[in-house]
């Protein structure tokens, strides 16, 4: 490692970039570069929110290390910051080409399509790593947010379920659980798992109005109150206060 790129290498850990890129730039300049100077250099832009510097030393990377998937990955983010999302899907297909066993760049992608409002794409792409993983927690989570978004919550309890099957209890999953039982009608259902998100979480605010909610809706008007109230309780905006304390008024 030349002088320069260790000098870079300390000012980026310092998350001085601006040294750091100068540093390397000097290594570049006196070595001609290689694949981890084009990628250091190129990341430390990326943290200053300079995407198209970050895109043009990325790109120089790559040509120097075409099946880097994680740089692929890095590249694709700084299209989609600098606002081309096209772009930076179509590098995840570059990189799905040269690195097909890469879990991690099919899903990035998953969730880029899911951006773009391309449910059905990237479903496709989260099936594809179930297919060789189906308890993946991170993409049956993400396949359950698109089946809800679609209004397909029957498949997105299923998806949930095997989240919960394959992790730590997670308030977060109880939650969207909740809201897609509640979807579905199944008010006892949703109501189980508003109660562990309590249990598990007690400063988890929005689950205590969704409770209030869904007691109210069983015709459980105190039970309802009780929650409102605690509800209330959090830093919430005043709008919201108000609007709450005139359900309360009514109970």
């Amino acid at each position: 490692m030349d002088k320069n790129t260790k000098l870079g290498l300390e000012f980026f850990e310092k998350h001085d970039y601006k040294k750091a890129i100068d540093h390397f730039q000097k290594s570049i300049e006196l070595t001609g570069g290689d694949f981890w100077t084009y990628n250091n250099i190129a990341t430390a832009y990326y943290n200053i929110e300079d995407y198209d510097s970050a895109i043009e030393f990325y790109i120089k990377a790559l040509s120097l290390n075409p099946k880097a998937a994680d740089v692929y990955m890095n590249l694709a983010n700084a299209y989609k910051n600098n606002g081309e999302l096209a772009m930076a899907i179509g590098t995840l297909d570059e990189a799905i080409a040269n690195a097909p066993e890469s879990a991690d760049v099919r899903h990035l992608k998953a969730l880029f399509l899911y951006d773009d409002m391309q449910y059905d794409l990237a479903l496709d792409e989260l099936e594809k790593i179930l297919d060789k993983d189906e308890l993946d927690v991170n993409a049956n989570y993400d396949i359950a947010k698109i089946y809800f978004d679609m209004g397909l919550y029957e498949s997105a309890v299923a998806h949930y379920v095997k989240v919960l099957d394959s992790a730590e209890n997670s308030a977060d999953i109880h939650y969207n659980l909740a809201l897609a039982y509640a979807a579905q009608d199944e008010i006892d259902k949703a109501i189980f798992h508003l109660f562990t998100v309590i249990s598990l979480n007690q400063a988890y605010y929005p689950a205590y109005k969704k409770l209030g909610v869904m007691l109210l809706a069983k015709g459980e008007k105190e039970e309802a109150k009780e929650n409102f109230e605690k509800y209330i309780k959090f830093d919430l905006p005043k709008e919201e206060i108000i609007d709450i304390e005139k359900i309360i008024k009514t109970l």
